[in-house]
């Protein structure tokens, strides 16, 4: 055992540092309360692989000291080993069943926790027993990476640190193969002072903004495709999911897709859903005033809502049909004049506030099924022409900015509207700048948090220039504010998706995925009326002059702090849909295809991995399958070397040919003279041979063994080839 203490200790102690420390970062990205348990785990499978030597005992020993630690990190609301233990067995038997049935992304915190420490163990007996020093590096590092990109938190010490352990790791093991002086650890520390020195000191925003911008359609596509939804319902708390959410104090950040729907509407064509507007910015997100959340308006079961604010022409009426998913309160409503009608035999109260516009249940509307009669307001871009700038009446203040405002904001707006002349033309170039402008990018998933007390408008506008609906429509706002026009944020959702045709209306879902933030302005005689400067994003209510309004298939997102949105994946009008299913008796469901499209994602991903585990595999086995062919004779066959040296043998023979009564042992010589590399090794192995062979030797010890197995080794790690003369 000393001597195996010895041998491993340097890479058991180090290893145990790195893995320690990354397992540290996950129980706080998580916060579990007992997170010293994560030294003590990894410490008890660490001195398992140092101290026992005999997989038959190590591996029980690893099963006890991972269930342990388990036992204290997961209580399962149980204080006894085995009733935890029965607990805990059939929450891995639902688990399970999630993976089986593709609905990875709701896996447990306590799961994730299970299965990065098994990985750790795998890692620990891989690098302890096999060397595989750069395998649980760049493990280690990805995690960190994926920590640090998705948290506000910084990681880059453990970063550091895990790849100096690599690095002295490396070193060591090369110095015990060939007996390195030690002054040969200076060049390593150099290179690690280099690397801690960069960490600190490079301009690390400016390296990150041009490699997120380079990858940033291929991790939108990876958004898009649910990757990222997935690695945060394994442990990013901080990196929020899309969806509507009260609390806006707090936006920026990455946000993740969520598919899952909210409602559904049954109608004649897409448009947007408000469900309330927000006037009090902080520097750092939105809240809602008192008089906003004052309650204006009450009735039961129904009520009359209009968006505008005198009386204009209207299209002609429509019947919306809409069924809620969500258990909140609150009713999303479509510009114009409703008249809602909850279709229920029970006395649900309704309440509207005037200021924000928002309408309230007095208990959940989960299950609900409610009618709404539905007029648009008719208007066009020219017909705002001739509105003046003027200020609504009322105890709101809609041009509230906080003292801590950098005045580069009011000067940046101030010079995009030097020109115009009229309110629309004003608020229609901030718009355009936002949306148009290639200095912004648009992306949920690269989106950065602000610095602490850091304006989040400035920082959007002069700094990272990369965010998503929320940093749009904000920005918008306070843009407006800053020079005097009456602006406020608006969330809500967008138009969802068309999944069925029924009769002459089209049946939209909307999601998660589609909650949205926008921009209102105010124009007297009209009201409040939306505006959209997220890119690529169409407001179906804001038309352009002498064109009409076309249903655009929008997708869009909100923060679960915030409301945001989702890039526009593509566009289809009305009319090709009711063609579409007007050709075909088949109604498709909306719920079925995502199952089956994640489905096949989900079959598509681990093929993929698996094809690439399969390539790895057979070239890993095609390069080294002299040394394992070897190893497995001198294991398995009765006279081991009888066995192996004739395999070994083979191996020499297609670029040396052995001549007719040439004797091994001259054969051996040749060969060395042929190909130097091999350093005498294929002459001692053949010495041994005929020792064994002649009778002079009967058993193998321990080093002849060795030089065995370092000639195969070294046969599977040099192409043998003559040398061109």
């Amino acid at each position: 055992m000393f001597s195996r203490i010895q041998k491993k200790l340097f890479l058991t102690v180090t290893s145990y540092w790195a893995f320690s420390v990354t397992f540290y970062q996950f129980l706080t990205i998580y916060n579990f309360e007992q997170k010293w348990v994560g030294f003590i785990s990894v410490g008890m499978l660490s001195l398992t692989a140092l101290l026992i030597p005999y997989k038959i005992l190590r591996y029980p020993v690893y099963l006890i000291s991972l269930l342990g630690g388990l036992y204290i990190l997961i209580p399962m609301s149980e204080t006894k080993f085995f009733p935890w233990l029965a607990n805990f067995y059939a929450k891995l038997q639902e688990v399970s069943q999630i993976f089986v049935s593709g609905r990875a992304n709701f896996l447990p915190h306590e799961m994730a926790a299970v299965l990065l420490l098994f990985t750790i163990l795998i890692l620990i007996e891989l690098l302890v027993e096999f060397k595989q020093v750069w395998l649980s590096v760049l493990f280690l590092i990805g995690y960190l990476l994926i920590l640090a990109i998705y948290n506000s938190q910084n990681f880059y010490l453990p970063i550091l640190l895990v790849l100096a352990v690599g690095l002295l790791q490396h070193f060591y093991l090369n110095q015990q193969k060939q007996n390195v002086p030690h002054r040969s650890f200076f060049p390593i520390i150099f290179l690690l002072v280099i690397l801690a020195v960069s960490a600190v000191y490079l301009p690390k925003e400016d390296a990150q903004r041009a490699i997120l911008s380079q990858t940033s359609h291929f991790r939108n596509w990876l958004n898009d495709k649910g990757v990222y939804h997935f690695i945060q319902k394994q442990g990013l708390p901080k990196a929020t999911r899309t969806g509507f959410s009260e609390n806006d104090e707090q936006l920026g950040g990455p946000i993740f897709d969520d598919n899952q729907i909210v409602f559904e509407a049954l109608q004649t064509k897409g448009h947007y859903w408000r469900v309330e507007s927000k006037s009090l910015y902080t520097g750092s997100g939105w809240q809602t005033s008192q008089r906003e959340r004052a309650v204006s308006d009450q009735s039961v079961n129904q009520m009359t809502y209009a968006t505008f604010e005198s009386k204009q022409q209207l299209t002609l009426p429509e019947e919306i049909a809409v069924k809620i998913a969500y258990q909140g309160t609150y009713l999303p409503i479509p510009y114009g004049l409703v008249e809602i009608n909850l279709q229920t035999n029970e006395q649900i109260g309704l309440s509207h506030s005037i200021d924000s516009d928002r309408i309230d249940a007095s208990e959940s509307l989960e299950a609900a099924y409610v009618l709404m009669n539905w007029q648009d307001l008719d208007y066009s871009l020219s017909d705002l022409a001739s509105v003046p700038l003027s200020i609504p009446k009322g105890p709101v203040n809609y041009l509230q900015l906080p003292d801590s405002l950098p005045m580069t904001v009011q000067s940046l707006t101030e010079s995009l509207v030097a020109e115009q002349k009229t309110l629309i033309q004003k608020v229609q170039a901030i718009e355009s700048y936002l949306k148009t402008d290639d200095l912004f990018r648009y992306s949920k998933v690269d989106a950065l948090y602000p610095e602490p007390e850091q304006d989040f408008v400035a920082h959007f506008l002069f700094e990272s220039h990369v965010g998503y609906c929320d940093h749009f429509s904000s920005a918008m706002t306070v843009m407006l504010r800053s020079i005097g026009i009456p602006a406020r944020w608006v969330k809500g959702f967008a138009s969802g998706d068309p999944m069925a045709v029924e009769e002459d209306r089209i049946r939209y879902a909307i999601r998660n995925n589609d909650a949205h933030s926008w921009v209102e302005v105010y124009f007297e005689g009209y009201g409040w009326l939306p505006f959209e400067p997220t890119p690529s994003f169409s407001q179906p209510l804001q038309e352009e002059e002498d064109e009409t309004v076309e249903t655009t298939n929008l997708t869009s997102e909100s923060t679960g702090q915030s409301s945001t949105e989702e890039q526009v994946d593509s566009t289809n009008e009305t009319a090709s849909i009711v063609e579409e299913a007007e050709s075909s008796d088949t109604v498709v469901q909306a719920e079925q295809n995502n199952e089956r499209v994640s489905l096949q994602l989900f079959g598509r991903l681990i093929g993929a991995i698996a094809i690439l585990f399969l390539a790895f595999g057979t070239f890993y086995l095609y390069k080294w399958r002299v040394y394992l062919i070897t190893i497995l004779l001198l294991r398995w066959k009765k006279q081991p070397f009888e066995a192996a040296y004739p395999y070994l043998l083979k191996q020499f023979e297609p670029v040396v040919k052995r001549q007719n009564n040439q004797s091994l042992i001259e054969y051996a010589y040749q060969v060395e003279q042929v190909i130097p590399s091999f350093n005498q090794k294929f002459i001692d192995v053949t010495k041994i041979y005929e020792a064994q062979l002649y009778g002079r030797q009967s058993v193998i010890n321990k080093e002849q063994l060795m030089k065995i197995k370092q000639l195969a080794k070294q046969i599977s790690q040099t192409k043998i080839k003559a040398p061109v003369k």
